[in-house]
């Protein structure tokens, strides 16, 4: 199987989170939810909360997938995240379903592990806190976990019409289910983007101009009262942190054709601070050489 060097995505997806992190009391409420049932495993106080938006409108070559399960979804990145910090991942799909329409794929706090070697105390097992467990309720998680793997792992060759990327940020920027909005009360919210950016919708398409080279400019789109109607509902001084990891090699392999500087703008004019990392090479996949 074709592998992808030097990639560095787990540093760049959780190293803030290790930053930002403070020594958090137990809880009762999540270390009580044996499966994950009752309160997702969450505390009574919500933490932080990572989303992470995987666009399958376009479907993925040999390398893209491999990078999605290995890379972004695996239980060793999962981990980094602290203890009671809830992750969400969400399908991006264009195929039959609109951006008010889509639901997590998987949503839950991350449980205490029982590891001894651990970075965190709370994950650390003592005589109050036995290491089986919380070993058992963490095993449960990564059952889930697995589960919304298997989830792409299922999608074949299916791609979608549309690409509503801007669509689902302002939906996840409003819709209280989702548990991203300014009131759901998390410290801190972390928003990953694992897509190739070719936003594709009724509101507006950039497909055309990015597929010939040169994508339109945020400036000469930005103003028009549509575009104004689809930033994001993020109006507090605590907005999520944004890091996008751009698939740029079927359409943008030199990264020359605007298309970072489009969605910096974007981003920008939105009040969120945004990194983008990108795919380090541009195999063909097996089945196709």
């Amino acid at each position: 199987m074709a592998t992808i060097k030097n990639i560095f995505l787990v540093t760049l997806l959780f190293s803030f989170c290790i930053e930002l992190y403070a020594e958090r009391p137990s809880s009762d409420q999540a270390d009580e939810d044996k499966f994950g049932n009752k309160h997702d495993w969450c505390a009574e106080v919500n933490y932080d909360h990572t989303l992470i938006i995987v666009d399958t409108t376009e479907k993925f070559n040999e390398n893209q997938y491999e990078l999605l399960q290995n890379q972004i979804l695996n239980n060793s990145s999962i981990a980094k995240l602290p203890p009671y910090d809830r992750i969400s991942i969400l399908d991006l799909t264009g195929r039959n379903i609109t951006a008010t329409q889509t639901k997590p794929v998987f949503s839950k706090c991350r449980p205490r592990s029982g590891e001894k070697s651990s970075q965190y105390k709370l994950d650390q097992p003592s005589f109050w806190n036995p290491k089986e467990k919380m070993q058992q309720a963490y095993n449960f998680f990564n059952q889930d976990l697995a589960k919304a793997r298997t989830h792409f792992d299922e999608l074949g060759e299916l791609s979608g019409e549309f690409s509503m990327i801007m669509e689902l940020i302002k939906e996840i920027s409003r819709v209280d289910g989702l548990n991203f909005t300014d009131g759901s009360g998390y410290n801190n919210r972390k928003l990953i983007i694992f897509s190739d950016l070719i936003q594709n919708s009724e509101n507006l398409s950039i497909f055309t101009s990015c597929k010939k080279g040169k994508c339109i400019t945020w400036d000469s789109i930005k103003d028009t009262p549509k575009i104004k109607a689809l930033m994001p509902a993020f109006n507090s001084n605590n907005k999520p942190e944004v890091l996008v990891y751009y698939l740029q090699c079927k359409y943008n392999k030199n990264l020359n054709n605007g298309m970072r500087d489009f969605w910096t703008g974007y981003f920008t004019d939105a009040g969120m601070k945004v990194t983008f990392d990108t795919e380090t090479a541009c195999l063909e996949s097996k089945k196709n050489t």
